[in-house]
């Protein structure tokens, strides 16, 4: 991969063995890249969690999550600085009402996504119940574009990460985020059916 190339370490990264090569690579590809598109079936994009909702996931991997929590936290330096990454997810709308972490962590988790959307930086879009069987059921998936190289795919499964770059490889992935994007509710719409699951997981915590 020529992009890998003069890639530096984020300012977070500091000579933290304990993260996985692949996430560190990830981190770096994420800090060149002028856009990232999240197609994701079972769980909010890691560029887009709370760090509560984090450690649950971590948490449920491997004894001790906390540097990688840091690390995850870290990596979404991206979406906070002047001139943030344009980043857009596609949720199923399964990860809306799996309570990761329980009621109280997957209300405030869907919180923060619609205050991330209310910023302008992220765009989340939801796939309904409705849609049926649609091209990201093989499994979740990131597309990373850049401005003077060619788009990354990044694939992972169970904290293990693989990129792909082949051209007819990289193609594929981006007809079936184009796919599922077509099939999404809108933004203003998938912002008002977070909103009602963030209210329903909070009565929940409540009674």
């Amino acid at each position: 991969m020529k992009l890998a190339e003069g890639l530096g370490q984020p300012n977070w990264y500091v000579s933290q063995s304990h993260i996985p090569d692949q996430i560190s690579m990830l981190a770096m590809y994420e800090q060149e890249a002028e856009s990232i598109t999240a197609v994701s079936l079972v769980l909010i994009p890691g560029l887009l969690q709370t760090r509560d909702y984090a450690r649950a996931i971590i948490g449920s991997m491997i004894p001790d999550p906390e540097a990688r929590v840091v690390a995850r936290m870290g990596r979404q330096d991206i979406l906070n600085r002047e001139s943030p990454v344009r980043m857009t997810a596609v949720l199923d709308e399964a990860v809306l009402t799996r309570a990761i972490g329980g009621p109280q962590v997957m209300a405030a988790q869907l919180r923060h996504l619609l205050r991330r959307m209310e910023s302008g930086a992220v765009d989340v879009r939801v796939l309904p119940f409705s849609t049926g069987v649609h091209g990201s059921l093989s499994g979740p998936f990131d597309v990373l574009e850049f401005p003077d190289a060619s788009p990354i795919i990044y694939l992972e499964s169970l904290g293990r990460g693989e990129f792909v770059d082949e051209e007819d490889d990289v193609d594929r992935f981006l007809a079936t985020r184009d796919s599922v994007l077509g099939a999404a509710m809108s933004t203003a719409d998938s912002a008002a059916l977070i909103a009602a699951r963030a209210e329903h997981h909070a009565e929940s915590e409540a009674s």
